[in-house]
């Protein structure tokens, strides 16, 4: 379970940040050997992988956010 919460953590950084692990190649190696597991890979790439917010998602999120903060 922790590898994969490290995986995940890694995935997300590389999905918004993705310079950020180029200085960390063990980091990227981890990322790289875990990701191409057959059925991590079968998961990673099927509906159920959360995808990468868009600005129009986090402009949602906002408008969501303020209406119950109001």
């Amino acid at each position: 379970m922790a590898d994969l919460a490290v995986l995940e953590s890694l995935l997300y950084c590389d999905d918004y940040f993705p310079a950020v692990l180029e200085d960390y190649p063990k980091l990227k190696e981890f990322k790289d050997r875990l990701s191409s597991l057959p059925r991590i890979r079968a998961f990673l790439n099927g509906p159920q992988r959360k995808r990468k917010l868009t600005e129009e998602d986090i402009l949602h999120g906002k408008k969501v956010l303020a209406w119950l903060y109001q």
